[in-house]
């Protein structure tokens, strides 16, 4: 999606024009909608196959907690071959990694607070994680 995002902002005039700015809340909604709605039906389907409501919720709670550490931030610079901006002001609004960012001072968010925001949401998961392997619902 963020492929497909990136080329059509660059038909209607890029990050900076009027058209991204009208379309840009619109298509957040529904890229986290999507998201979300993935992460759902995933742990439903381990659920199913699985029957364990725990591991369900770890499979839930793991995919969050890297979306919301900029795990798929990453994965598209990578896969793209790009090379990570030295700002990446559209991130600072996010609840988690722009608190990161402000946390430690920045007024934006850089590769290295990004970086930062992803190995603080891995440290949140594991115990997470590992609680919710053990429990066995």
């Amino acid at each position: 999606m963020d492929t497909l995002g990136f080329s059509l902002w660059n038909v209607f005039g890029g990050f900076a024009s009027e058209e991204y700015n009208r379309a840009f809340e619109p298509y957040m909604v529904f890229f986290w909608r999507f998201a979300y709605g993935l992460i759902a039906l995933v742990s439903l389907m381990y659920w199913a196959l699985i029957r364990d409501k725990s591991e369900a919720v770890a499979v839930a709670s793991t995919s969050l907690l890297l979306i919301w550490g900029g795990l798929e931030d990453v994965l598209y610079y990578l896969f793209m071959g790009l090379p990570f901006d030295a700002s990446m002001p559209w991130l600072y609004d996010h609840f988690f990694i722009g608190n990161v960012a402000k946390f430690m001072g920045l007024s934006t968010v850089t590769p290295f607070s990004l970086f930062v925001s992803l190995g603080l949401s891995i440290l949140i998961l594991i115990p997470i994680t590992k609680w919710l392997k053990k429990a066995r619902w």
